[in-house]
């Protein structure tokens, strides 16, 4: 097994906000907070067309005042007692298989955001998506048989906070299964991961990419910022490469891709700093956006 880490540490680098002036202070008893996560991942390319195949996605949305609360599948809001709050999600999961041999596509996409204002709020966001794909190895007798795939993923986190809790998190993996007759208990043959997770400043910063030997990483790219004066932080990774694992036997192989991706915006007291740090998120945004759209342009599975 070979694991990579990333980046297991907190960033360090930074930048100063292209127009100073736009920080708005507010009064004391308010504070402004924003989070989101997006995830992504593609396999195509397979060497085999699966059996079957089915999709899901889960939603948790929740948004919390003092007087008043609210929950859904994507979209949430509440406001009362000078303090409001919006948690919102969606994902997009779908998986392709032609009748012929090989070429299918499994795609993922999911969002969570998160943005509060005010002295006592809670919004938070989750999306759980989940594709399983069965396949049937079969090789002739005294030769063996390959089953193979590409694939990439690309996850972008960011958080703003006037020093109340936030977070974003994503978590990326594949899990390949196999049993010799369909009615034993399937054992895990390979895996992959690639995670991030962003905290307000004082929080413990992780990315990390870990997978089994059977995973060919080819690409892994990674960018993060992180401003102090505003309290926006930003982390993309993106990885590529591809799957390959040989079968001297019969085999019913199940393959697992889950992606869980949170945003969480928590005031849950008072705070004396910089209330409305939005406005600053928004143009350090657009420093990095750059950057984002060329990462995202490598997601596209290719055709």
């Amino acid at each position: 097994m070979k694991s990579a880490t990333v980046i297991n540490r907190n960033f360090l680098l930074l930048f100063t906000p292209l127009v100073a002036s736009s920080t708005l202070v507010a009064a004391p008893s308010l504070a402004a907070s924003f989070a989101s996560s997006s995830s992504t991942f593609n396999l195509f390319n397979f060497s085999h067309s699966a059996e079957s195949s089915s999709v899901s996605a889960d939603f948790n949305v929740l948004a919390v005042t003092p007087e008043d609360s609210n929950s859904g599948e994507e979209l949430a809001s509440s406001s009362s007692q000078g303090s409001s709050v919006v948690a919102e999600a969606d994902s997009n999961i779908f998986a392709f298989f032609p009748p012929s041999f090989g070429s299918g596509t499994i795609s993922s996409d999911a969002e969570n955001q998160a943005f509060g204002n005010g002295s006592n709020y809670l919004g938070e966001s989750e999306v759980e998506s989940k594709v399983l794909a069965n396949f049937l190895i079969n090789p002739e007798s005294g030769s063996t048989e390959t089953f193979s795939f590409d694939f990439n993923t690309f996850l972008d986190l960011e958080t703003s906070t006037s020093k109340v809790s936030t977070k974003a998190a994503v978590d990326i993996s594949f899990f390949l299964l196999g049993r010799s007759n369909p009615d034993s208990d399937p054992i895990i043959f390979d895996f992959f991961s690639a995670s991030g997770k962003l905290e307000n400043i004082e929080g413990n910063d992780q990315l990390s990419v870990q997978s089994s030997n059977t995973f060919n990483i080819d690409v892994v790219e990674t960018f993060d910022i992180i401003d102090l004066n505003s309290g926006f932080k930003q982390a993309d990774v993106f990885t590529q490469g591809s799957y390959q694992r040989d079968f001297e036997f019969l085999t019913y192989l199940t393959l697992v891709g889950v992606s869980k991706s949170e945003a969480t915006v928590k005031a849950p007291e008072p705070s004396s700093t910089l209330g409305l740090v939005l406005c600053v998120a928004l143009i350090s945004l657009m420093a990095s956006k750059n950057k984002r759209s060329k990462l995202k342009e490598k997601v596209a599975p290719n055709s």
